[in-house]
């Protein structure tokens, strides 16, 4: 019998985001078109060496809202940093679905950029803070798998699903469970903060 051979018109390049940490220190991951990815930048804490200049270094600064000075920030919106000379809102992704809270202030650190999908111009991009460094995968049938061991009532999660990746330590394919996230929830309750009073 003549098996189907896999091409790369069957395939859709897509990136693995880190959102959070299991118990184990295994990564909690998001997955996304690689088209939905603007870039992921490293991120630390701005240094308080005046001298020391860092050109890769992402700062997040408080949201004030300009309307409502007193307005009530949930604590998933951790701020908003200029990229490209637009103002990007940056949220925890962990905090915003399961309200935990970790603190992922490590060399590993990184802001993945995403697009919005809405053309939404007030809004074009969202920051989604991450404890390590996205992984690009090729999605096609023979990797995606039914993931009910990992159940969450949110939202914000479309499905969730494991991916088969091949983990170069052990020399064989181990399969990440992932979320696929709602981006147009996600965009509605940035724009609800940014946007209305």
């Amino acid at each position: 019998m003549q098996q189907n051979k896999i091409t790369m018109h069957d395939q859709i390049r897509s990136v693995l985001i880190p959102v959070g940490q299991f118990a184990n220190q295994k990564y909690k991951y998001i997955l996304l078109p690689n088209l939905a990815v603007a870039k992921i930048m490293p991120y630390q804490e701005p240094s308080t060496n005046t001298n020391q200049e860092n050109k890769t270094l992402v700062k997040i600064v408080p949201y004030q809202h300009p309307q409502l000075q007193n307005k009530e920030i949930p604590d998933w919106f951790l701020g908003q940093l200029n990229w490209r000379g637009l103002i990007v809102p940056v949220i925890d992704w962990e905090r915003l679905v399961e309200q935990k809270t970790f603190n992922y202030q490590n060399l590993r650190t990184r802001i993945a950029i995403i697009y919005t999908l809405n053309g939404n111009h007030a809004i074009p991009y969202i920051g989604i803070f991450s404890p390590g460094a996205g992984q690009l995968v090729n999605l096609h049938t023979n990797i995606l798998f039914e993931d009910t061991s990992n159940p969450i009532d949110s939202p914000m999660v479309k499905a969730t699903t494991k991916v088969a990746v091949f983990n170069p330590e052990d020399k064989k394919n181990e399969r990440l469970s992932a979320w696929i996230p709602n981006l147009d929830e996600l965009e509605r309750q940035v724009t609800a903060i940014m946007i209305h009073p």
